[in-house]
């Protein structure tokens, strides 16, 4: 499934993410908060195979099996600006 991944966080050699359980194309900006979601561990060379920069925050496209991301696609920041931008009006 083609879905929506927030860096939690960086450890090590390893980024923490947190999956959307929707494809991309289904998830609602006014619902993201409480969308499914699993955590995973991915090497940083997923990221870096395609030269994406890793920061938390970020929001990507990624190929996952309900359990692990299989590829990062790419990064969304058009996605990151919308997000942002409903955070900000909630406070």
């Amino acid at each position: 499934m083609l879905s929506y991944a927030s860096i939690d966080r960086i450890e090590g050699n390893y980024v923490v993410c947190e999956v959307e359980q929707v494809p991309y194309t289904d998830a609602r900006i006014d619902d993201f908060v409480c969308i499914s979601c699993f955590m995973t561990d991915v090497p940083k060379g997923m990221f870096e195979f395609k030269g994406l920069p890793i920061r938390e925050g970020n929001i990507y496209r990624v190929l996952h099996n309900g359990e692990t991301i299989d590829e990062v696609v790419c990064i969304d920041e058009a996605e990151k600006n919308r997000r942002l931008k409903v955070l900000n009006n909630l406070i």
